[in-house]
């Protein structure tokens, strides 16, 4: 199924993409992923679908009050010269997280 076509719910390759990301990611909160990581287990290759996926989870989850942090390097030493993001929910952050509300005009 390419990304325009749709399955027998109605939903779009992409669609469903970004849905099995975000539910992933949910249950790996706080956890420093890479690309890797959220392909394997999501099951999506990682390539251009992934990147896509990500980018759109990261918008959905500010707009719920959560955060996706962008991909940085790691500070673990053992992974090198891998990039890692980390998924925090709203309220369960960290101290430079979502820990806090965001006003309703910066949502």
């Amino acid at each position: 199924m390419n990304r325009r076509q749709r399955d027998a719910m109605g939903w779009t390759q992409a669609e469903l993409d970004v849905a099995d990301v975000m539910i992933w990611l949910r249950g790996n909160h706080g956890r420093e992923l890479s690309h890797a990581d959220i392909a394997a287990g999501v099951g999506i290759p990682n390539g251009h679908r992934l990147r896509r996926a990500v980018r759109l989870v990261r918008v959905i989850a500010a707009n719920r009050g959560d955060r996706l942090e962008r991909f940085m390097p790691s500070t673990d030493p053992a992974p090198r010269r891998v990039s890692v993001t980390r998924c925090m929910r709203h309220g369960h952050g960290d101290e430079f997280s979502a820990a806090t509300p965001c006003p309703p005009h910066e949502r």
